[in-house]
């Protein structure tokens, strides 16, 4: 088991291993922990499950981090 970090983009959705997964635009901004598993992708935001997508393709993950994830602005929790 692996965790990594993702920004979801503009448009709800994120990339990881090599795969679009898509969370709507209500998640837009925030940022997720992808725990990467041999049969299935979780995607946690703040330890609650947001989603849980089957891995399909077995790739390499070559990102760890969100890009600018320790100073990133978390859009989705403004008022």
């Amino acid at each position: 088991m692996m965790r990594v970090t993702r920004v979801v983009s503009s448009q709800g959705g994120l990339m990881v291993a090599g795969v679009k997964i898509h969370l709507g635009h209500v998640h837009r901004g925030k940022v997720v922990t992808v725990v990467i598993e041999d049969s299935q992708f979780r995607i946690l935001h703040d330890g609650t499950q947001l989603a849980a997508c089957p891995r399909t393709v077995i790739k390499e993950v070559t990102r760890r981090s969100a890009s600018g994830h320790p100073g990133y602005r978390d859009w989705g929790s403004q008022s």
